[in-house]
């Protein structure tokens, strides 16, 4: 499904911007014409694109969402429920409570209201609340959401807290390396020209590298900042967008942790949507926008193809390579069985602990890595300044 933003005139001749969710531009119009709103401007979302509002952190996120499903499981309406969150969710959400507490009156889902606001949900967060609107249960489904959330934002947290230290030793290293090359040894060397001495080898070896470095750095910045913009323009595109992800899936040090992560992200959403009696194909086409991947959700809709010609899901899922060799066993095995909901459940489970474990791992790599990077630099630097400084003597 594509996201749309739009912006409409409601029966009051109020203006709304919002998001909508649907396949096409024009199967959006008319969702938003069953909701007596009336397209003014309607495009695709893009991850950029802002509708005005501040941009709210995944903890807020967690921690509202936890907040409406402790609401829900104590009975409360949704309406009510929304309306009491106003009072103990955090900062973030209390701008968009009134917006989103409107949409669900007029008939909104609450994944679809929650998808119209500027919060930057998962696709899988949202497809699991969608499921649960769908019958799973809501209460159940939005706690679900919940700490899927809680552990996106630890892991976040955890990666912060690894990558402080390196870091800080990147910029003191960095710092170190200016000053010497950029104050101590221009020094020296003036003072070896006056004596009359030629430069080591080392110390003019450093110099020339410093006075390229200063020369074709702007230039080199530009055509970096350059390279850049085009890229993330390219990205963009619904093409460009989706070769990237493949070579990023091609890529020796991502390709596990992405095909981890949309593995478990379809996974998660997979069983939600059969465990609220969505019927396989229908399941595995929500399952295919539920991931972050462009080439990952391409081919779950060709396993859906092939699902809905007779096919079996084990068998398309491996000839495809739409998921992890573990996940494509564990859905294998629950299709034998019966159980597909429980063991895509699973699944997801150990694909998300997978790519936790292999990010963690990378980050604990950096802090040596640095060190090691750093420490070679500074230490040939050094030995370029003492070069400099053995070469200082009197002229007979």
């Amino acid at each position: 499904m594509t996201t749309f933003v739009f912006r409409a005139l409601d029966r009051d001749g109020a203006v709304r911007v919002g998001r909508v969710e649907d396949d096409t531009d024009d199967a959006a119009r008319a969702r938003l014409a069953g909701r007596g709103l009336l397209p003014i401007e309607l495009e695709k979302d893009t991850p950029r694109r802002s509708l005005g509002r501040g941009r709210v952190s995944v903890d807020e996120l967690a921690l509202g969402l936890r907040g409406l499903a402790t609401l829900l499981e104590a009975g409360l309406p949704l309406d009510q429920a929304l309306g009491g969150l106003g009072a103990m969710a955090p900062p973030g959400w209390r701008p968009h409570i009134p917006a989103l507490r409107q949409s669900v009156r007029e008939g909104s889902p609450l994944a679809e209201s929650l998808a119209e606001q500027s919060f930057e949900f998962s696709r899988t967060a949202l497809g699991i609340i969608r499921a649960g609107e769908g019958g799973s249960g809501l209460p159940a489904a939005v706690t679900r959401a919940a700490e899927l959330l809680e552990r996106q934002a630890q892991l976040r947290s955890a990666i912060r807290s690894a990558l402080a230290y390196p870091l800080l030793l990147a910029f003191a290293g960095l710092a170190a390396t200016v000053v010497l090359i950029g104050v101590v040894l221009p020094r020296f060397a003036l003072i070896l020209e006056d004596l009359g001495q030629e430069l080591p080898r080392a110390t003019a070896w450093v110099l020339d590298t410093a006075e390229l470095a200063r020369v074709a750095g702007l230039p080199l910045l530009g055509a970096a900042i350059a390279g850049t913009i085009g890229l993330r323009a390219w990205i963009r595109t619904e093409t460009g967008r989706r070769r990237w992800h493949r070579l990023l899936l091609r890529a020796p040090l991502l390709r596990r942790v992405r095909r981890s992560k949309a593995t478990a992200q379809a996974c998660v959403a997979l069983a939600a949507l059969l465990r609220s009696g969505c019927p396989l194909p229908t399941a595995l086409r929500h399952a295919a926008g539920a991931t972050d991947d462009e080439e990952i959700s391409a081919r779950f809709r060709s396993v859906r193809e092939r699902v809905a010609r007779g096919e079996r899901l084990a068998r398309a899922l491996d000839e495809t390579e739409a998921m992890s060799a573990t996940a494509t066993r564990l859905l294998a095995a629950g299709e034998r069985s019966g159980r597909l909901a429980d063991m895509a459940e699973r699944a997801g489970d150990v694909e998300t602990a997978a790519s936790e474990r292999t990010i963690k791992r990378a980050v604990r790599l950096i802090e040596p890595a640095l060190i090691l990077s750093f420490g070679a630099v500074v230490a040939f630097v050094a030995a370029a300044l003492l070069q400099a400084v053995y070469a200082v003597r009197p002229v007979p």
